[in-house]
């Protein structure tokens, strides 16, 4: 089942944010968020294991700049994680990839979500629609467009 990456740019900040703690959960991440305001550019932190990882989640219309990737590294070392990625219903700028690849911070547009939801090799491509807070969020998104 291939997902649409344009369904993501549907989702309000918040359902987005749900969609990725609900997709990293599976991938077994403990996943916590930050506060709303004062977050230091790090909406959630994910640990599994020895692995402490800052996320960003940018849900953009447009092309995400080096900004967040400015921001998700420096709250990467406020919050004492090891990694740091930002994550966007878009996709990201020339300046924010090279920068992101000069300070390791990892990058996922809408096609890299669509892939991890679409893939047949993970749980997502054999159970999208049977995971009841995956639906929950769908729905729940697309109510808010009417």
């Amino acid at each position: 089942m291939k997902i649409n990456p344009k369904i993501f740019r549907f989702f309000d900040g918040e359902y987005f944010e749900q969609l990725i703690m609900e997709i990293y959960s599976h991938f077994g991440y403990h996943i916590k968020t930050t506060a709303t305001k004062g977050d230091q550019g790090v909406d959630l932190i994910m640990t599994k294991g020895d692995e402490k990882i800052a996320v960003q989640c940018k849900r953009y219309r447009n092309n995400v700049n080096n900004k967040a990737v400015q921001e998700v590294f420096a709250g990467m070392h406020y919050y004492g994680c090891n990694k740091a990625m930002v994550i966007t219903t878009s996709t990201f700028t020339y300046g924010a990839r090279k920068l992101a690849k000069a300070l390791s911070v990892e990058l996922i547009d809408c096609d890299d979500l669509s892939y991890i939801l679409s893939s047949n090799n993970n749980y997502f491509g054999e159970n999208f629609y049977k995971s009841q807070q995956l639906t929950q969020i769908l729905i729940n998104a697309g109510a808010d467009l009417f």
